[in-house]
């Protein structure tokens, strides 16, 4: 099967798969006691819709006009109605996407403010007034409902649009896109917590029957402790699965008579509620993206803060280097001339200075080493001098003499010069890994290579050590590991390493070319 035809079938399977959800959410919302059968002040699909042409694109309109058609259609509405009803869903979608991705920048994780209120004023207000507008109008103009039931009628459809939009639009989006921004990792117990004090307090503002609407009006303002905590500790993935989950027990409770909301008739009842829950959603919205946008912020200024610091760092290192070797370095090779000359200048008492000459001597050959081994942790010069390439493979001899574990290294670049911060990075990174395979692994043999694909240059280190545990990697915080993450992350690059128990680990760098 050629490439067309799989992306035909793809894009066919896509719309078929969101028009089936069109229609059952679209079923599911009329059976909460629909305005003339058409106009639900519970309306996913609004929601949905949005969530499908933001995710996969504008051009998957026919799936949310097919499913806005049949679910129109088996309602009892005439064809025509049928017809224009589903072009004012599909047209209300369709709109709040485009200026969405067009004019307001929109990011589909909704971690900014802007977002958020891009999301209120496009598809919330102006995108569910197109389609109340023209959807009560058809039905109007077909005689499904009558002049006096019209603005009742608009009314659920604008707040039931709207509520869709704010309540499964999130709720979708954060979880179908993939975060790129850091996320806190937090312990099952909290999540456990959390999600049990959603279900308790829920259960208590609405689905018990107090009688009292003074104890009623205390009860409610319980379920803001849950989710003030979602949006605080769990950003808008969190608190857009806590207002699910609340709505749907306000829903169903005032459905059923029950909660604050349940004394009066089902639809002046969902009015009450989707009015209190607007404002509680969009203010803990608003709050989880305050919250996301802090956490980003203090991220940012913490890599700036590391670049900054890992610059000064290497400036430094670099200038002890070279005072150790011109000046220090200069100065023992003076003594070791001058313990020479002493020695061809002893006469008689020759016998009396050889020892003491003899130590002295060994004492500045080992200096002499210690200077050379210290300037290159420092600062390798042969970096400087020969390039990436001969400075990895002198580092992995000298890994294999120090430690005796079998080092090799291979590459296709020896030709290749890269800008002298990513050289460094690199050279860094194989040393940092050979340093931690030296204390940890019980590695007999270490195997790195240096390779380039495409637009990006990989570093790759791996050992037959024994492994590790990779849940036991994630909680160790290792600073060795997390100065690779983030000396490589500056230069745009990323570090992946594979902890295997049993079987060694590899550790793949990778960055722009």
């Amino acid at each position: 099967m050629n490439k067309d035809k799989f992306d035909l079938i793809d894009y066919l399977l896509k719309n078929l798969i969101a028009a089936i959800v069109y229609t059952l959410t679209a079923s599911l919302g009329l059976s909460f006691d629909a305005v003339g059968g058409f106009a639900s002040l519970v309306w996913p699909p609004s929601g949905i819709a949005l969530v499908v042409l933001l995710l996969y694109g504008l051009g998957f309109w026919p799936g949310i006009a097919v499913g806005a058609f049949l679910i129109n259609l088996h309602s009892g509405a005439e064809w025509p109605a049928a017809i224009t009803i589903s072009f004012g869903n599909t047209t209300a979608a369709f709109l709040g996407a485009f200026v969405l991705q067009k004019y307001c920048g929109f990011r589909n994780e909704m971690d900014r403010v802007r977002d958020v209120i891009s999301l209120i004023i496009v598809p919330c207000v102006l995108s569910s007034f197109v389609a109340a507008s023209i959807g009560v109008s058809s039905l109007l103009s077909t005689g499904n409902i009558l002049p006096s039931n019209s603005l009742a009628a608009w009314k659920a459809w604008w707040f039931g649009d709207a509520m869709g939009v704010l309540i499964f639009t999130p709720f979708l989006l954060t979880w179908m896109t993939s975060v790129s921004t850091y996320i806190r990792r937090h312990s099952y117990t909290e999540r456990t917590l959390l999600l049990s004090s959603l279900l308790v307090v829920s259960g208590l503002v609405f689905g018990t029957s107090i009688g009292s609407e003074s104890a009623y009006s205390s009860f409610l303002y319980l379920i803001f402790i849950p989710l003030i905590w979602a949006a605080l500790r769990f950003h808008q993935r969190g608190v857009s699965s806590a207002i699910l989950l609340v709505s749907g027990f306000a829903i169903v409770g005032t459905a059923l008579g029950t909660g604050p909301f349940g004394d009066s008739s089902m639809y002046e009842g969902l009015i009450d509620l989707q009015i209190f829950m607007s404002s509680t959603v969009i203010t803990m919205l608003l709050m989880g993206a305050v919250v996301s946008e802090r956490s980003s912020t203090l991220f940012l200024l913490n890599l700036r803060l590391t670049h900054h610091l890992g610059e000064v760092q290497e400036e430094e290192r670099e200038r002890i280097s070279r005072e150790i070797h011109d000046d220090l370095g200069q100065k023992m090779a003076v003594i070791k001339l001058e313990v020479a000359w002493l020695r061809t200048r002893s006469g008689f008492k020759k016998e009396l200075f050889e020892s003491s000459l003899n130590k002295m001597n060994t004492l500045l050959d080992d200096s002499f080493v210690s200077i050379k081994r210290i300037c290159a942790e420092l600062r390798p010069s042969v970096l400087d001098e020969f390039g990436l390439t001969k400075a990895l493979n002198a580092r992995c001899k000298e890994f294999e003499e120090q430690t005796g574990i079998l080092c090799s290294f291979m590459t296709t670049l020896n030709d290749l010069k890269f800008k002298d911060e990513m050289e460094l990075a690199l050279f860094r990174v194989l040393q940092e890994a050979l340093n931690n395979i030296s204390k940890h692994s019980n590695a007999t043999i270490v195997s790195a290579k240096l390779t380039k694909e495409g637009d990006s240059v990989l570093l790759s280190i791996k050992d037959n050590g024994k492994g590790m545990d990779p849940s036991h990697f994630l909680k160790l915080g290792c600073l060795g590991i997390q100065g690779m993450q983030e000396r490589i992350s500056r230069l745009g690059g990323i570090v992946t390493i594979q902890p295997n128990l049993g079987n060694g680990v590899q550790l793949l760098a990778t960055l722009p070319a």
